[in-house]
C-alpha cells in the first residue's frame, strides 16, 4: 500500500479500514477459484489494466488464448461471487 493510502484509510477511520480489509479478503478468496494462468490474465487485465495484448506477452500465450483466459475467468469469478453472495444471505 503507498503512503496516500493509508492516508486516506487513516482518514476514514477504523470502520472504513476494517471494511476494506474484509473487502480485499474477499476479492482474495473470489481469485482463489482460478488457477493460475487464468488468474494471471484476470489480474494483469482487470487489475493492472494491461492490454489484452500485453497481457498475452506476460503470459507467454497467444492472445486468443489470453482472451479465452480472461472470458473463463471472469466467468469463475462471477460465479464464485454468487456463491458467497447466496451463503451470506443465509446467514
Amino acid at each position: 500500500m503507498d503512503p496516500d493510502q493509508l492516508l486516506e484509510v487513516a482518514h476514514e477511520g477504523p470502520e472504513a479500514a476494517l471494511r476494506d480489509q474484509e473487502q480485499r479478503a474477499t476479492f482474495e478468496r473470489l481469485l482463489e477459484v482460478l488457477d493460475e494462468e487464468r488468474r494471471t490474465v484476470f489480474v494483469l487485465y482487470e487489475i493492472e489494466e494491461l492490454s489484452m495484448h500485453e497481457v498475452a506477452q506476460a503470459a507467454g500465450c497467444p492472445l486468443p488464448t489470453a482472451y479465452s483466459r480472461l472470458r473463463s475467468a471472469r466467468k469463475l469469478v462471477l460465479e464464485a461471487a454468487r456463491r458467497l453472495e447466496l451463503r451470506e444471505n443465509h446467514r
